[in-house]
């Protein structure tokens, strides 16, 4: 069974190295359907608007155009600030 988004990761992937090498793309965030790149946005946000105007229902991905991505950690066990 393929994992979610694989089309679009591996999209990500290959077309990573012709996005960086433009210096304006850099920090902007790429919106991905399938094997087509559809946009460049200034945010995740307007990314993700644009996605859900552009492909509806269908799978799509927003990914931040970076040489190296930094991890994000997050706990399920976190317990609320009081």
């Amino acid at each position: 069974m393929p994992m979610a988004l694989e089309r679009e990761l591996d999209t990500f992937q290959r077309e990573l190295p012709d996005l960086l090498s433009n210096p304006e793309n850099h920090g902007k965030y790429v919106l991905i359907q399938a094997d087509r790149i559809l946009g460049l946005y200034p945010s995740f946000e307007t990314g993700l608007d644009a996605g859900y105007q552009q492909c509806e229902l269908e799978p799509f991905l927003v990914k931040k155009v970076v040489e190296h991505e930094e991890p994000v950690y997050f706990s399920r066990n976190a317990i609320p600030c009081r």
